[in-house]
């Protein structure tokens, strides 16, 4: 992990996250087939299965920074907490608007199956902020959250 989470005042540090969603773990992080495409490649992020409407709750406290619909990831929220950012997709409904400030814990939405999607599931990503280009660096999120919870 990186230095960023020794920071006075960063809540965000090895699983210590909410838990974001009941499910399964459908996908893991790392390699694999797409289920949509069939094409080798990279999974960002964990995949919770579960069914339509599954509360998806806040990981950690921070500020949502997106709030809306594009792309592969369907709907989706993004929330910064303190140089620790998560990503919430293919959710089918959305609790929070961007600039809101979110608790730990707090209900963001419902699972759905929006963007590109082959089922009902929570994709978490977490990635860790650096000043780069690229905003930061994904890292496994069973590095924040006991998953499955």
């Amino acid at each position: 992990m990186s230095s960023l989470l020794a920071l006075p005042g960063t809540e965000a540090s090895a699983a210590t996250g909410a838990c974001p969603a009941k499910g399964r773990i459908a996908s893991g992080y790392g390699w694999r087939t797409h289920p949509a495409t069939g094409g080798k490649v990279f999974h960002y992020g964990v995949d919770i299965a579960n069914t339509t409407g599954t509360r998806i709750n806040a990981g950690f406290s921070g500020t949502v920074t997106y709030a809306g619909e594009s792309g592969n990831l369907g709907r989706h929220v993004i929330i910064n907490s303190s140089g620790v950012i998560t990503i919430y997709g293919h959710m089918n409904s959305l609790s929070v608007k961007k600039n809101q400030k979110v608790r730990k814990g707090r209900k963001i939405g419902t699972m759905g199956s929006t963007g590109m999607s082959s089922g009902p599931h929570l994709h978490l990503a977490v990635k860790e902020f650096s000043p780069s280009p690229s905003g930061g660096d994904y890292v496994n999120p069973t590095s924040y959250f006991k998953l499955p919870c």
